[in-house]
């Protein structure tokens, strides 16, 4: 799970089963807290590490059994929460789906692709690895060398633990079209390089971001989707999840 804002009123949630969780976000040079809360509990980090930014973690013991744990925006300011809660191992025919950036992330893959992170997700060794990405509004010009790098590595960090992986070009947002088009690019050059499959099924879920906005698919900044956008995004995606799903399930 990946938390990345500057309001105390945000949140992100997802299920856990595993009683010991390990939070990942990236440390603070000045003082800086944030809460967290699941099975009736709330526990409060305190981001502060002297020097420069660094991934770290804290330890949170839960009890037996599935809980909703809850990460909620920081005191002050800014939160970039790198979180891998890895879960119990999977049963015998089951299979275990990630899905990396599901929406539309403000940055680069690296910003929350620590060596900590890393680590947590060759542990957890997930069949599927589902990979989402956002198109970058911005002009970052030589920067898209990193971008495809960063794809790259991820990618290829699932392949090479055994996993499965899917890119998957994202629903049209508002930002211009030299950045459509060169994610795009460069999001199947990274496919092609890490052995992962490509889908546009999002490509044309909705005609623009302005027909979006105003079908209440998309938030009025006309990027971040709707709940309404997200089930019309889960709807077209669980088809080609189901296809890898049967695939990694074959004798």
């Amino acid at each position: 799970m990946i938390f990345f804002d500057r309001s105390p009123l945000a949140t992100a949630t997802v299920a856990v089963s595993d009683p010991d969780v390990e939070v990942l976000y990236t440390s603070t040079d000045t003082p800086c807290t944030f809460n967290v809360s699941a099975a009736g509990q709330t526990w409060t980090i305190d981001t502060f590490r002297p020097g420069p930014a660094i991934d770290t973690e804290s330890p949170l013991v839960l009890p037996a059994g599935r809980h909703e744990l809850t990460i909620h925006g920081p005191s002050c300011g800014l939160l970039l929460f790198d979180g891998v809660v890895a879960q119990r191992p999977v049963q015998p025919g089951k299979v275990q789906v990630e899905v990396d950036d599901l929406g539309h992330t403000a940055g680069f893959p690296s910003d929350h692709f620590g060596p900590r992170v890393q680590q947590s997700l060759i542990e957890q060794r997930y069949d599927i690895s589902v990979f989402l990405y956002g198109y970058l509004g911005e002009d970052v010009g030589g920067m898209w060398a990193q971008y495809l790098s960063s794809v790259t590595a991820r990618a290829r960090l699932a392949r090479e633990h055994g996993g499965a992986c899917l890119i998957v070009q994202p629903t049209p947002i508002a930002v211009p079209q030299s950045s459509v088009t060169m994610v795009s690019r460069l999001d199947r050059t990274a496919a092609r390089r890490a052995g992962c499959r490509y889908t546009t099924v999002l490509a044309h879920l909705w005609s623009n971001a302005a027909t979006a906005e105003r079908q209440g698919l998309l938030l009025a900044d006309s990027i971040h989707p709707s709940v309404a956008g997200y089930k019309r995004i889960v709807h077209a995606l669980a088809p080609v999840i189901a296809q890898m799903v049967r695939a990694r399930l074959r004798p």
